[in-house]
């Protein structure tokens, strides 16, 4: 018992960071998440918007047990919206503002919170993801100022749905939201996917690429209808070769995966969950 004791003590200490619209409860998403980090503690945290479904508050409190579960007021970001001068029509622009808004928010609560230990590791984490069992997320040291992503669903910048990055570097995600506010004056093309890559960028951190699959899940397909009616986003010439860029790149990095086996493909990301 001592021994099995001192084998958890010596476990490295992961917090979940889970921000925003609980989407889509599923105990696979917890199950399969604690098999791919087996040799780590994994603790939860979780910031919600207040006025959701409180059936679903409840599932995620009793199935997760967070270390803490906190509603946060949604704001009002349709003028910020309507003054973005080149948006991604693929997403919904004031989804994105939500996004880093309750992110921040969240690692200004954990900076808050009195831990008896700090976590090692913060791993950003959708309630709406599915990871595949039998992987390893963490193969190798992550060093400070650096970040690990699965090298996968980039769109035009860098993945920001799934991350792990040391909590010693939290201070740098806190003012996250200060710098998409001026991301937006800047009048950039506004894609939550170069808007992330950027960010790291100006914080200065190495990205180490991790081969790691998941799915999102939905209960439902995607209207193909209303896909059809998207209008093609307006990009400055510039982001349009940042962009070309990137996706060479990840095909290069991929090139096998990519060009022969022609897998990681943004469109093999969705799954219907009934």
């Amino acid at each position: 018992m001592e021994f099995l004791k001192l084998i958890k003590m010596n476990k490295k200490r992961i917090l979940v960071l889970i921000t925003g619209q609980l989407r889509y409860f599923s105990i696979k998403n917890y199950e399969n998440l604690l098999k791919n980090f087996k040799d780590y503690e994994l603790n939860f945290f979780i910031v919600y918007w207040e006025n959701q479904d409180e059936e679903i508050i409840k599932l995620f409190k009793k199935n997760y047990n967070p270390i803490n579960l906190i509603g946060i007021k949604t704001r009002n970001f349709s003028s910020k919206k309507n003054n973005v001068k080149y948006p991604d029509n693929e997403v919904n622009t004031e989804n994105i503002f939500h996004m880093w808004h309750s992110f921040s928010e969240g690692c200004k609560e954990i900076k808050n919170l009195s831990f008896r230990e700090n976590p090692d590791y913060i791993l950003r984490y959708r309630s709406d993801i599915l990871p595949e069992i039998n992987q390893t997320f963490i193969s190798k040291e992550l060093k400070q100022k650096q970040i690990f992503i699965p090298d996968r669903y980039h769109w035009s910048g860098i993945n920001d749905q799934f991350f792990l990055f040391n909590y010693s570097d939290i201070d740098d995600f806190t003012r996250a939201n200060d710098f998409l506010e001026d991301y937006q004056k800047r009048n950039l093309f506004f894609s939550p996917e170069l808007i992330f890559q950027r960010f790291l960028k100006k914080i200065k951190f190495k990205i180490n690429y991790i081969d790691y699959n998941y799915k999102i899940m939905r209960k439902f397909k995607k209207d193909n209808k209303n896909l059809k009616e998207i209008k093609i986003s307006k990009i400055p010439f510039s982001d349009k070769l940042c962009i070309k860029l990137n996706k060479l790149k990840f095909k290069l990095r991929n090139f096998k995966s990519f060009f022969i086996n022609k897998n990681k493909r943004n469109n093999q990301q969705d799954i219907i969950i009934e």
